[in-house]
């Protein structure tokens, strides 16, 4: 089966959990926990896809921005300016990939730290080197996950 079949059948499954109005509290919580790292991976994967999207020219080829395309899809504005963003730019950013992948990060804090380090390469004096660029995400990822929200990862 392919990544689509594979897709379509963990889709069905997800559709099929019905939350109790019975559940006790902890598991609630823990129910929770799960469904939004479920988001952070599915933001992970969307991005990803938006970059293969991009690299291979598919929305040029149609005569659109490939914001466009994304919106024909259900995006609001917004999401497709981020897909697009953070699509580009993991690929170079492998550290930060990682984390997103793993569910350990929202698609809004990944933006915020893609953001930052696009940030940083503008007001760069010069080239910002493999190096110098893996220190500025750790940084930033830091912030993350010492509890600062997006606007304060900008800031």
């Amino acid at each position: 089966m392919g990544i689509t079949g594979e897709l379509t059948t963990s889709i069905d499954t997800i559709r099929g959990v019905h939350p109790s109005d019975d559940m006790a509290g902890d598991h609630a919580l823990e129910a929770l926990g799960c469904v939004l790292r479920l988001r952070n991976v599915a933001d992970h994967l969307a991005a990803m896809l938006v970059g293969i999207l991009d690299r291979l020219g598919v929305a040029a080829a149609q005569g659109r921005t490939l914001r466009e395309v994304l919106m024909t899809l259900g995006c609001s504005p917004s999401v497709a300016e981020r897909l697009v963003r953070v699509g580009g730019a993991l690929p170079a950013l492998p550290t930060l990939a990682a984390h997103a992948a793993d569910g350990a990060i929202s698609g809004e804090h990944v933006d915020a730290i893609v953001k930052g380090i696009n940030h940083i390469r503008a007001r760069a004096p010069g080239p910002v080197d493999e190096e110098a660029r893996f220190t500025q995400v750790t940084d930033l990822l830091g912030q993350f996950f010492s509890g600062a929200t997006p606007a304060e990862i900008g800031n």
